[in-house]
């Protein structure tokens, strides 16, 4: 065999064909169709665990600024119900409006405390608290703005129009009737 004819077989066995090439992209295809929806429902689980943290954060500092108000002698006396509270641009609203201590001193107290509690807190968050028995029994959060009242949750983390909210304690969807 001669070099010319030595280097043209070379030249014919290099690369690879347009089928193995057909083959291999399909099974790259067949893969992506299942890794991408296992993947987007871990990023759902992800932000819904988030958002169940910040409203844990949340709970576990309204209870703080109680307990510290009411070591200094500060009975809050609320009124049991839902408050809204909110975080945007980097003004915090604590949603004490209509507790029977807005207004006093010690609501200037709580709010002094509660910023640097929840500095941390992401910016355009709301929450709704749940007062019972002068503590905080629940709190909901989430990046939309959520009506001062219990959410009604469709899903485990979600409200109507796939909005992501954390809760503390964890709640679940409505059972159906």
């Amino acid at each position: 065999m001669t070099l010319v004819e030595r280097i043209q077989k070379l030249k014919a066995k290099k690369g690879f064909t347009l089928v193995e090439l057909i083959v291999v992209i399909a099974i790259l295809a067949v893969l992506a169709a299942i890794l991408v929806p296992t993947m987007l429902g871990w990023v759902k689980d992800s932000r819904i665990t988030g958002a169940d943290s910040t409203a844990d954060q949340i709970k576990n500092a309204y209870n703080s600024v109680i307990t510290k108000l009411d070591v200094k002698g500060n009975n809050l006396k609320k009124k049991d119900g839902y408050y809204s509270g909110s975080k945007v641009k980097g003004k915090i609203t604590l949603g004490i409006e209509n507790t029977d201590f807005a207004g006093t001193p010690a609501a200037a107290v709580s709010t002094d405390l509660m910023e640097e509690v929840i500095k941390d807190v992401a910016d355009n968050s709301y929450w709704v608290i749940h007062i019972k028995d002068g503590g905080v029994d629940e709190v909901y959060w989430s990046q939309t703005s959520l009506a001062a009242s219990k959410p009604t949750f469709v899903k485990d983390g979600e409200i109507a129009g796939n909005i992501i909210v954390g809760s503390s304690p964890k709640a679940s969807p409505a059972a159906a009737p």
